[in-house]
């Protein structure tokens, strides 16, 4: 008798004691959650600051899990599944990322130079102070993922997507996103300058409007790129390639231009009357562009090179060229082949520092405010 009510005590605490059901719990967690090979449910598991280092985790469901702080060097994270994930502090340096899902994960102030994330998809992502210098990101996903201050010298996210991500503050120092798809994409205050010889590729990218207001770029290719309704007021150019852009609406007023080439660029109808000239022969090379309806008055023109362009309907009101008593050829304006079809000059001052020929004049506005059309059809002898 007395060993029975001894039984029906013990299953009775058992049956009521949540202490021990409990512990129970989490060691039946614990082992599916210790299950590190490819394929493994390892989702909403609390990893935090565990060493993963080298092991191969393709296809693992790591969806909500906590990884913040875990080691994951040069770990095979193919096909792996982060949605939701905590990564903050995490050591994913050279691991392999290739197909992986991380959509809406936390990865800020984790490190992943030289990563593979080719293919990823980090759509909405937390990667604010991210480290991903050298990264390998072709054609991974970045839509909505928030940059800020991310460290991305050096990455190669070539055709990535990042519409709509933020890049505020970022360092792009030698990246490549040639071809990436990045509208309204915010790249206020980024740095571009590193090294010389290194440039940040942006050429055949899709920039229409991305921010870029009172920025400093230097060394940028934007080659065939659109960066219609962009914005680069009161940025700095400096040695900025713009080749074959459609500049289109983009808002450039109050910018500084050193070496800047526009040539056979769209900016019809863009306005350069606030343009800052911060170098010499050259500086802004606009050579075969379309500038029909542009706005260039009161501007000093010294270092321009207008070459091929077409200025129809292009407004030179109050302009000036440089100095002429040395080195004319760093300042004199270029307008070689130009077309000046119902162009203004009126009020314009160039004295002998400008350099014509081959040009097309009809309906033009000389400088003394007469028509090209009643002065020999030219304005040569006009103020110009």
């Amino acid at each position: 008798m007395v060993g029975r009510a001894i039984a029906r005590q013990r299953r009775t605490a058992t049956a009521t004691a949540p202490a021990t059901s409990h512990r129970t719990f989490v060691t039946i967690h614990r082992g599916r959650c210790a299950r590190f090979v490819p394929g493994a449910d390892l989702s909403r598991c609390d990893l935090a600051g565990a060493n993963l280092a080298r092991r191969n985790l393709s296809k693992v469901n790591f969806t909500g899990t906590n990884l913040s702080g875990a080691v994951l060097t040069k770990a095979n994270l193919v096909r792996a599944n982060l949605k939701g994930a905590k990564l903050t502090h995490a050591v994913l340096r050279g691991t392999i990322l290739r197909s992986a899902l991380l959509t809406g994960a936390n990865l800020s102030f984790a490190d992943l130079t030289g990563a593979n994330l080719s293919f990823a998809t980090l759509d909405a992502a937390d990667m604010f102070r991210v480290t991903m210098t050298e990264v390998i990101g072709r054609l991974s996903s970045f839509v909505g993922a928030n940059l800020a201050e991310a460290d991305l010298r050096g990455a190669s996210l070539y055709g990535a997507a990042m519409a709509t991500a933020n890049l505020s503050r970022s360092d792009l120092a030698g990246a490549m996103l040639a071809h990436a798809e990045l509208h309204a994409v915010n790249f206020h205050e980024v740095g571009t300058a590193c090294c010389r010889g290194n440039f940040l590729d942006l050429s055949h990218t899709d920039l229409s409007d991305a921010n870029f207001a009172g920025d400093s770029l230097t060394n940028v290719s934007f080659a065939d790129s659109i960066v219609v309704s962009a914005s680069f007021a009161g940025a700095a150019l400096d040695q900025v390639d713009f080749t074959n852009v459609d500049v289109g609406g983009a808002n450039i007023f109050g910018a500084s231009y050193s070496q800047v080439d526009f040539h056979n660029a769209n900016l019809a109808g863009e306005n350069f009357s606030h343009a800052t000239i911060t170098g010499y022969f050259g500086s802004i090379n606009f050579s075969s562009a379309d500038l029909t309806g542009a706005n260039f008055s009161g501007v000093d023109l010294a270092g321009m090179e207008f070459t091929n362009s077409d200025l129809t309907g292009a407004n030179f009101a109050g302009s000036s060229s440089g100095p002429t008593d040395s080195c004319i050829r760093c300042f004199v304006p270029i307008f070689t082949g130009a077309n000046f079809t119902q162009a203004t000059f009126s009020g314009a001052q160039y004295g002998t520092a400008i350099l014509l020929g081959s040009n097309t004049w009809s309906k033009t506005t000389c400088p003394d405010g007469t028509l090209s059309d009643s002065d020999g059809g030219t304005c040569v002898n006009n103020g110009m």
